[in-house]
């Protein structure tokens, strides 16, 4: 991973291929564009919990650690790395799709979304109870009906 941050992507699917590396390093290298994305996020100095989530999710444990390694100790990006580790990561609905049938919705794609929605929303802190993510999930799940 450190090898390929400093790389423009093109440069680093070359780099994997050209020196046989295995399908893990080729999958970090399709991963740089992301990994550049996340760290222009970090360096937001008052990024939303959910930005910071956004951005970091579905990098890799290896990118991880090299937005916290490669940034001074009080930089916007290890510190909203630390958040994102320490806490931001941590935040789970207090609803589940379990609930949202019994409150009478039909299973299918729109769950994980509203699912996502109130967990963003929760880390930002515009949901805090269970009640409140319950109203919030019927709010968009009867909109997208």
């Amino acid at each position: 991973a450190m090898l390929l941050s400093g790389t423009e992507h093109h440069e680093a699917e070359e780099f994997v291929r050209r020196y046989h590396f295995d399908r893990h390093a080729r999958r970090l290298a399709g991963m740089l564009p992301a990994f550049l994305k996340a760290k222009q996020a970090l360096a937001v100095q008052d990024a939303r919990p959910s930005e910071i989530a956004t951005a970091v999710e579905g990098l890799p444990a290896e990118y991880w650690a090299l937005l916290v390694a490669e940034r001074r100790d009080e930089s916007p990006e290890k510190i909203n790395m630390r958040r994102y580790l320490g806490e931001i990561r941590n935040v789970e609905c207090a609803v589940s799709g379990k609930d949202l049938i019994e409150e009478g919705f039909e299973p299918g794609p729109g769950f994980s979304k509203a699912l996502d929605k109130i967990r963003r929303a929760k880390m930002d802190g515009e949901v805090g109870t269970r009640d409140e993510e319950l109203a919030m999930a019927r709010d968009i799940l009867e909109k997208a009906d």
